[in-house]
């Protein structure tokens, strides 16, 4: 979500979001933080750092909720990020994610977008996580994820394996900009121990 935000130009890490009381309600289903009470207002830095439900769910309604087009942006933003396909590993059972979108009439409903936003709402393996976590930390490169470097016979390499890039999930101004918010979460925020 802070990824789309930032790339489609919303939002900075400075931009002012309010929690409230730590609760909120859309379409009669309530949003709410951890922290009794909640976190008031705050900068978009902070709520990443104390990872707010309301902020971001308020945040992508705000900007992705008006029209099915925008929350079809939003999803297509998740999509082209490669989180929902799979890496084709040479590997059995590797896992594939499942992210819904509002053409999916059984499964969107008029909370899917904020559910989305706060990482309900679609089913992502472990891999795809750290794949996308990896992606940030390689300035906003996806890389194919692989198991095994290479395949000797007596001791000599007969065939290597490597990463090869996938897509570019975002501009490297947005990975730098994840990171310093990455480094809020650990510093100051909920990973602090």
């Amino acid at each position: 979500t802070l990824v789309s935000l930032i790339e489609d130009g919303y939002i900075t890490l400075d931009t002012p979001t309010d929690g409230g009381n730590g609760e909120w309600f859309y379409n009669k289903v309530r949003f709410s933080d951890t922290r009794a009470g909640g976190y008031g207002k705050m900068t978009v830095k902070e709520a990443f750092g104390k990872s707010s439900n309301v902020c971001f769910a308020k945040l992508a309604v705000e900007h992705y909720g008006q029209s099915m087009e925008d929350e079809m942006t939003f999803v297509s933003r998740i999509t082209s990020m490669k989180i929902g396909e799979k890496f084709g590993l040479d590997l059995d059972g590797e896992g594939y994610s499942t992210i819904y979108t509002p053409n999916d009439t059984k499964m969107w409903s008029k909370v899917s977008l904020p559910m989305m936003a706060i990482g309900y709402g679609m089913l992502i393996t472990p891999l795809h996580t750290l794949t996308f976590y990896n992606a940030i930390a390689n300035d906003g490169k996806m890389l194919t994820p692989y198991i095994v470097e290479s395949v000797e016979r007596n001791g000599v390499a007969k065939q290597t394996f490597g990463p090869v890039l996938l897509n570019s999930i975002c501009s490297q101004a947005t990975a730098d900009t994840l990171t310093r918010a990455l480094d809020q979460v650990t510093l100051e925020g909920t990973a602090r121990r």
